[in-house]
């Protein structure tokens, strides 16, 4: 059964209690330059450093986040996103945040405590490393997405209002190589039968060779259907 195998992928994903036990994720840093908020980020995998270890006592706290902030700034580390690219003198930067409310879901009662929401960067920019050295004020470092995790990246914070409104229930879902995809609407504002032909509909755009979920995620966005993906990274 697809839950189960969903609820088997979260727990490996984020049901440790040990450092060892976290599958990976993004840490993101949010900052101000002249009156803009921005965010970066960077890999999970420093807290493995024995460099960096101190700042990082358990997989949930990051201490002397702003100490570590500028000594990241001031090292050949880089600040990176894999959506766009950057020189060797600039960071990867995102104006502005959003972000889902996972509660809102039902994930066969599994639903991770520590991860209430799963986050959407939105307005990427390229910084000059030398500019945010000089002018970032440093605001807080938080845990974002494991990897693994996909929504679409339309979603807006203002979201949540309608989909808690809509009380969103499962209307199918799917795997393919190691990935599981649930698909959510409001109770009744779909037959059975436009469920069915939706469901061989998004099956067949799954398993195309040439898969782009990110697409199928949006085209659905738009009809107020939220997919979301786990795979076992």
């Amino acid at each position: 059964m697809i839950i189960r195998s969903v609820v088997i992928i979260i727990l490996l994903l984020t049901g440790g209690n040990t450092v060892r036990a976290d599958a990976g994720y993004r840490v993101w840093v949010e900052f101000e330059m002249e009156g803009i908020k921005y965010f970066a980020s960077f890999d999970s995998d420093l807290m493995y450093s024995e460099q960096y270890k101190k700042y990082f006592p358990s997989h949930k706290e990051i201490r002397y986040q702003e100490e570590l902030f500028h000594e990241l700034l001031n090292s050949d580390r880089t600040f990176i996103d894999y959506s766009f690219e950057c020189s060797d003198n600039q960071i990867a930067a995102y104006k502005r945040k959003h972000w889902l409310d996972m509660s809102l879901f039902r994930l066969g009662g599994f639903e991770n405590a520590d991860r209430k929401k799963e986050y959407i960067f939105t307005q990427p920019v390229a910084l000059e490393r030398s500019e945010v050295r000089k002018k970032a004020r440093f605001i807080k470092m938080f845990r974002g997405n494991d990897y693994g995790h996909h929504i679409s990246q339309l979603i807006k914070t203002s979201d949540n209002e309608w989909i808690r409104k809509d009380k969103m229930t499962l209307l199918f879902d799917d795997e393919r190589e190691g990935c599981s995809y649930l698909f959510y609407a409001a109770r009744g504002r779909f037959s059975k039968k436009e469920i069915t032909v939706l469901k061989k509909e998004v099956h067949a755009d799954l398993h195309k060779e040439n898969l782009m979920k990110e697409k199928i995620f949006d085209v659905l966005y738009k009809r107020k259907i939220i997919a979301l993906s786990f795979c076992a990274c």
